[in-house]
């Protein structure tokens, strides 16, 4: 298929707002993941164990004394 000139910058030009286009769906998807990311961090937060630890579980190898 011969491409000539007319014809190529026809395709750019109609290329070029599906490219825009898709940068918008791209962004709005990166921020909904970011959002998501921020509530699962939040809801990790909430339910975190106390600092204190658990006198009856074993102490792990690293936490004993030489």
């Amino acid at each position: 298929m011969k491409v000539t000139y007319k014809t190529a910058n026809v395709m750019i030009v109609v290329a070029i707002p599906l490219f825009l286009f898709g940068c918008n769906t791209m962004e709005g998807a990166g921020t909904d993941i970011k959002e998501a990311g921020k509530a699962l961090e939040r809801s990790a937060d909430k339910n975190k164990p106390s600092s204190s630890p658990c006198h009856s579980c074993p102490r792990s190898p690293s936490s004993r004394p030489n």
